[in-house]
C-alpha cells in the first residue's frame, strides 16, 4: 500500500483548496504503532507523536510551537473517522455529516480567522507521516505558517486497517492578551 496525503488551505474566511502537491515516495516498513495493551492502537500516541514532531519543525525554523486546542482537534478526529469510514482521503467527503472544513469548524465552534488542514493515510506512525509532510511544499507551508498558533490531530483506521490522519491548524479570530 502506498501512503498518501492532501491538504487544504483556508486563508481568512475563504474556502479554497491548493492544488494537489506532488505525490511523496513511500517510507520504508518501520516498526508497529504505539499498542495498548490487547494489542489496540493508541491513536493519541500517535496524535501527540505529530503535534510533537510538527513543534519540533516549527522551532526548527524559528518558529512559536503551536497549541493544542480542543475545538480543532474534534474537527480533526471527525475528519479522520470520516475518511476511515469512507476508505477516501479527501478533504471534501460530501456523504459526510460535515462534509467540509468549513462544516466540521463550525460544528467545532471555533471562530477563526485563518485555517488549514493536512490529511494523510496509510503511514505507519507519526514520524513518517509528518516526514511525508515536511517533503511535500504545500504540507510544510501549513506546518510552518506564521499566522497558525493552534492546532488539533485525529488518526484513525479503515476496517481494511489503513491509517487516516488530519491535522487541522488555526488562528483564532480573536486573541485574548
Amino acid at each position: 500500500m502506498r501512503p498518501h496525503l492532501l491538504l487544504l488551505l483556508i486563508p481568512f474566511t475563504a474556502l479554497a483548496c491548493t492544488s494537489a502537491p506532488e505525490p511523496v515516495p513511500a517510507p520504508p516498513p518501520s516498526p508497529p504503532t504505539s499498542q495498548r495493551s490487547g494489542g489496540a492502537v493508541d491513536y493519541s500516541a500517535i496524535e501527540r507523536g505529530i503535534l510533537h514532531r510538527v513543534n519540533v519543525e516549527r522551532v526548527r525554523n524559528h518558529l512559536d510551537t503551536l497549541r493544542w486546542n480542543a475545538q480543532l482537534d474534534r474537527a480533526a478526529k471527525v475528519q479522520a473517522v470520516e475518511m476511515a469510514a469512507e476508505r477516501k482521503l479527501a478533504h471534501e467527503l460530501p456523504r459526510a455529516r460535515y462534509p467540509s472544513l468549513k462544516d466540521r469548524i463550525r460544528y467545532a465552534g471555533y471562530s477563526y480567522r485563518n485555517l488549514a488542514e493536512n490529511i494523510a493515510y496509510g503511514y505507519p506512525n507519526a514520524e513518517y507521516t509528518v516526514a511525508a509532510w515536511m517533503a511535500s511544499s504545500g504540507h510544510r507551508t501549513n506546518i510552518l505558517d506564521r499566522v497558525s498558533v493552534e492546532t488539533g490531530v485525529g488518526v484513525a483506521r479503515s476496517k481494511t486497517g489503513e491509517l487516516y490522519y488530519c491535522q487541522v491548524f488555526g488562528a483564532p479570530l480573536y486573541v485574548l492578551r
